[in-house]
């Protein structure tokens, strides 16, 4: 059975993105639409449950990294901090928050759009903070 995400993502398979930056746009896509669904602080633990069931992992995203976790949960967790610094995400004690910004880019930019613009930014708060 196709899950929910799985339609919507449909399309990051066949972007120039690499292997890994297909995995991080498919994952932190996914982690939005969930803090969007949930509309208040959500523990990772039940972002990564709520990802799950609405999509089905490719065989690259199941190996193991070297700390032993599945490719998909080092891929959310490290590159959540690129998604933070941009904005779309708050990291609070209670959990993570989707933000105006966030809910914006999700109305505005497909699953790939989206990622582009997030490495874009990305890149340039590292190179704001490199300067300082």
């Amino acid at each position: 059975m196709q899950k929910v995400f799985d339609t919507l993502l449909a399309a990051v398979p066949h972007s120039e993105f690499s292997k890994s930056e297909r995995t991080n746009c498919r994952w932190l896509y996914s982690a939005l639409m969930v803090l969007r669904e949930y509309g208040h602080p959500v523990r990772l633990r039940d972002v990564e449950e709520a990802i799950l069931s609405n999509l089905t992992p490719s065989d690259y995203e199941l190996d193991l990294t070297g700390v032993g976790d599945p490719r998909w949960k080092r891929s959310l967790s490290i590159m959540s901090l690129a998604y933070k610094n941009v904005g779309l995400i708050i990291k609070t004690k209670a959990g993570w928050v989707i933000t105006e910004k966030g809910l914006d880019f999700l109305s505005r930019y497909s699953p790939v759009q989206l990622h582009k613009e997030v490495l874009y930014e990305y890149r340039e708060f590292e190179r704001s903070r490199n300067r300082q």
